[in-house]
């Protein structure tokens, strides 16, 4: 049975795949043996060792809410081969950022601390889990903070953003916990966002012959996109959408490894990424289909029909904002860190060495009893693979 095209939910919700270890201050890295351990250093080279439950607050209580459900809508795009391993690479934050947004009606647990977040991270988990065939691998990739080689290279970039919501400032720790209960994965590497730690597994995995979705809306992980190597988009208007390298030819008329010379022409103004002054999208795919790549299309600018965009094209600051452009939004993929250096099999989807009972424990203080079904189902689950 192939993967669905298109998840409709009956809900405002969303579902989500991951695998939980500690955090790090300067370097982080994930303890083999144990899901709920992790094992960093310090910036004097010292070794760390500890677990989430120790610098995690206690889990709220959550009043229970209705699960997602979901229909799925076969396309014909060509079938998966279901004998081999797939993995969830979920893009954390862009969840999160959805719910807080999302959401017109907060839950709090008895404490009075808001829980809508944790509520619906945990939806989209569930939601993800029961994709059939199901997945076989997952982890969940965070943001670290801080400054990474973009903010270097151009000090702007996503500058026109307002702070992180303190909502999600404080369900971050708060999730993390949970999915270490859970036994699944999550990752942040200081110095080094979240697009690039995707990419970077997406390639390993998809290099040790597996399927790999990425579950993220943002489109700039469109240029990853390979017979292995799939975007999971959502939820929009019409569900979740499954964008696979024929579908984005025919949407967009080039190649996906063409898609960051798109982004250099038009730029991104979500991450302040200046781009071509004159040059849409529209435009942006025609002159990289027609000229093939940016250099070819600065070379060529004055071939230009439209005078407006000729005219920044042929200018230094033009030619010089394209270049800068392409360097922001292209995606590392070899990534050489200490938590992404661990076999991509070491993000198997199994229970954790308590058989789950701490994570059973924290739906429970957290009253999440329409949730609690399908906890015990992916446990379940996971203990066949152990």
């Amino acid at each position: 049975m192939n993967w669905p095209r298109v998840f409709r939910a009956t809900l405002k919700g969303w579902p989500l795949g991951e695998r939980g270890h500690g955090e790090l201050p300067v370097r982080l890295a994930f303890h083999p043996s144990d899901s709920r351990s992790f094992l960093g250093s310090h910036a004097d080279g010292s070794q760390c060792r500890g677990s989430p439950s120790e610098t995690c607050a206690p889990l709220p209580r959550l009043a229970s809410q209705p699960p997602l459900a979901y229909a799925a809508d076969y396309s014909n795009e060509a079938p998966l081969n279901i004998a081999r391993t797939r993995i969830l690479l979920v893009d954390a934050l862009d969840p999160l950022y959805r719910v807080h947004y999302g959401y017109n009606d907060r839950l709090h647990n008895q404490a009075g601390e808001e829980t809508t977040l944790i509520h619906g991270f945990l939806a989209q988990f569930f939601g993800l889990m029961d994709l059939r065939p199901p997945p076989t691998h997952c982890a969940v990739v965070f943001d670290f903070g801080g400054k990474t080689f973009r903010d270097e290279i151009f000090p702007a970039y996503k500058q026109n953003r307002p702070e992180t919501p303190m909502e999600i400032v404080e369900a971050v720790p708060k999730l993390k916990d949970l999915l270490s209960r859970m036994g699944v994965r999550w990752v942040s590497v200081p110095g080094v966002e979240a697009d690039d730690v995707i990419g970077t597994l997406a390639v390993k995995a998809s290099e040790a012959g597996m399927e790999v979705y990425i579950v993220s809306r943002d489109k700039d992980f469109f240029q990853l996109l390979s017979p292995s190597i799939r975007v999971l988009r959502g939820p929009m208007k019409d569900g979740m959408q499954l964008y696979t390298e024929s579908r984005f030819r025919e949407e967009n008329g080039v190649e996906p490894s063409q898609w960051v010379e798109v982004l250099g022409l038009m730029g991104d103004l979500s991450d302040n990424i200046p781009g071509v002054k004159n040059v849409g999208l529209k435009t942006a795919r025609l002159l990289i289909k027609e000229y093939g790549s940016i250099e070819e299309v600065l070379s060529n600018a004055h071939e230009v029909k439209r005078r407006s965009a000729r005219e920044q094209l042929e200018s230094e600051a033009g030619q010089n904002a394209a270049r800068l452009s392409k360097e922001l939004v292209t995606i590392h993929t070899r990534l050489d860190m200490p938590p992404l250096r661990y076999p991509i099999h070491d993000y198997s989807l199994k229970t954790p060495p308590d058989g789950g009972q701490s994570a059973i424990e924290a739906f429970e203080s957290l009253e999440l009893k329409t949730q609690m079904g399908s906890l015990r189902k992916c446990l379940s689950n996971w203990s066949r693979r152990r």
